[in-house]
């Protein structure tokens, strides 16, 4: 009898402890609030998420790392002052857009004792310059709390509607059934979770400005005590739903990771320094067809500009204050979603606005009567604005479509005599000048269009496209130039000696406009050159 009262107590204790190891609860407590944070490590591996049951180990921890996503909870206010009004008390989510006209796309989140619920969304649209705010007359409770095994099924459902402008209606309704389906253990690649498992069916419609869109799809969450966000998560999209299988775990650091069948990342600046107020444009050389999400992190608040956003291909940022920045580029696939993403760090450095310092040069500064002479400007700290002055003015003609406001104009001096140049420069910072008297000096020989050599000069085709053929007598010490409209130097190969003829390259060249200047010794022919393709 004592043994049997014995092996009693064993089993009694077998099964309390069972029983005590399935009770890990979920509060509200373990759900996020604002300034909560997550890392999510995507990963490529084929997960059999029906799997499932009482004091069941997940294993998880030699999965294919893929990419990495964050998640930051947000107040309302901290987004969009205005969404204020209608969030107040919840948390803001970053999430895709569902279609490519609307961006900034949050979700709302509100926690209570009972119930962990989405309370409505925003986003904005660009080209009704608008934001639009989605609330929901029916929560969608994501979870009944507290959640724990055997004692939590719930089914619900939600709707909702945008009030706030009616170019662009977006409702969304549905249903959710949710489940606690199984409990034991998770086992990551650097720790290993006591959690219980909810699964969730919900069955979704959206209508974006009068288009459905199928949002249906199964959620399986991992979830442990304390730690905010599901600690594994796998989201599979049902028939006709626009929403990709997503398999995620939560990580506990930053990871470079390269996806090698993913977007080969590439993207450039023309000059990674920059003043406070200038508009830095990003060239994402990227290939392949791809969908891109930006993300700037500095000292201060960067600003897309000029159109642009966070998921244009080649966006405009503005920078409100200095410092060093660092910009990552997300790029994912359109077919398959594979995704990379790429930073550079301390990137682009931003300095304060500080008054030009003002000088000049040019490319000559004695010439024949009618030669054109190229002044360059050379300041310093960045001028926004430039006045050349010339005196005297007469005999003066700016060429090449340049004019007193360019930076590097052109100019033609059809008098003999000596000119003073002025250049005057300004940006945020101030305003400053330079002064050269006498600098220019203009002989009265009529120079270069008399000269026997430069009247068998041909320059053709004219229009040309990819080959500009210069012929003139076999010469030795040629100079050759070529501008464009704006004054600025265009780079060209064409040796100092030419026998009969020779061909300059021109397809690097965009169509329009251009001049070419040759020089030899004091004399200077100049042609204009039309570019057509």
């Amino acid at each position: 009898m004592k043994r049997l009262f014995t092996m009693y107590l064993i089993c009694l204790f077998a099964c309390c402890s069972t029983l005590a190891q399935a009770q890990i609860s979920i509060a509200r407590a373990d759900m996020p609030g604002n300034k909560d944070k997550a890392i999510y490590t995507n990963i490529s591996d084929k997960i059999d998420e029906t799997k499932t049951g009482q004091n069941y180990s997940w294993d998880f921890s030699s999965v294919t790392d893929v990419s990495q996503d964050s998640i930051v909870a947000q107040s309302p206010g901290s987004i969009n002052i205005a969404y204020n009004l209608v969030f107040f008390g919840a948390s803001g989510e970053k999430a895709n857009s569902p279609i490519p006209l609307i961006n900034d796309y949050y979700n709302f989140y509100r926690a209570s004792n009972s119930e962990y619920a989405k309370v409505g969304s925003a986003f904005t649209v660009p080209f009704i310059g608008a934001n639009i705010t989605l609330t929901y007359g029916n929560s969608d409770r994501i979870y009944k709390l507290p959640l724990t095994w055997g004692n939590s099924k719930d089914s619900i459902r939600f709707s909702g509607k945008s009030t706030t402008n009616a170019l662009f209606p977006y409702n969304s309704q549905g249903y959710r059934v949710t489940t606690v389906d199984g409990w034991g253990k998770v086992k990551l690649n650097y720790k290993t979770y006591d959690c219980i498992r909810v699964k969730s069916v919900v069955v979704q419609t959206d209508s974006i400005a009068g288009a459905p869109v199928n949002y249906s799809r199964t959620e399986y969450k991992w979830l442990a005590k304390g730690i905010k966000y599901p600690v594994f998560e796998v989201i599979v999209g049902a028939n006709g739903s626009i929403i990709n299988r997503t398999v995620h775990y939560f990580d506990e650091k930053t990871k470079n990771i390269y996806n090698p069948n993913g977007p080969k990342i590439n993207f450039s600046v023309k000059d990674s320094v920059i003043f406070i107020g200038d508009t830095l444009t990003i060239s994402n050389s990227t290939s392949g067809l791809n969908t891109w999400m930006w993300s700037v992190s500095g000292p201060g608040t960067a600003s897309f500009v000029a159109t642009t956003n966070n998921t244009s291909r080649n966006p405009k940022l503005s920078f409100s204050k200095e410092g060093t920045y660092t910009v990552t580029l997300k790029a994912t696939t359109l077919i398959g979603g594979l995704i990379n993403t790429k930073p550079r760090t301390n990137w682009i450095v931003v300095k304060p606005v500080t008054k030009p310092v003002c000088n000049f040069s040019a490319n000559r500064t004695t010439h024949n009567l009618n030669g054109t002479i190229n002044l360059i400007d050379e300041s310093t700290n960045r001028p926004r604005s430039w006045n050349w002055i010339i005196s005297p003015i007469d005999g003066v003609e700016f060429e090449a479509g340049t004019s007193a406001s360019n930076q590097s104009p052109l100019v033609k001096f059809t008098k003999a005599g000596l000119y003073s140049v002025k250049l005057e420069v300004a940006n945020g910072g101030g305003g400053a000048f330079a002064l050269k008297v006498n600098y220019i000096n203009i002989d009265g020989n009529t120079g270069i269009n008399n000269t026997t050599l430069f009247a068998k000069t041909k320059v053709y085709p004219n229009p040309a496209n990819d080959v500009l053929v210069l012929e003139l007598p076999t010469v030795q010490g040629i100079n050759c130039k070529l501008y464009n409209v704006m004054g600025q130097a265009i780079p060209i190969q064409v040796p100092t000696t030419i026998s009969s003829s020779y061909s300059i390259s021109t397809s690097h060249l965009p169509s329009g406009a251009y001049w070419l200047q040759i020089s030899i010794g004091n004399e200077q022919f100049t042609s204009k050159v039309i570019i057509s393709r």
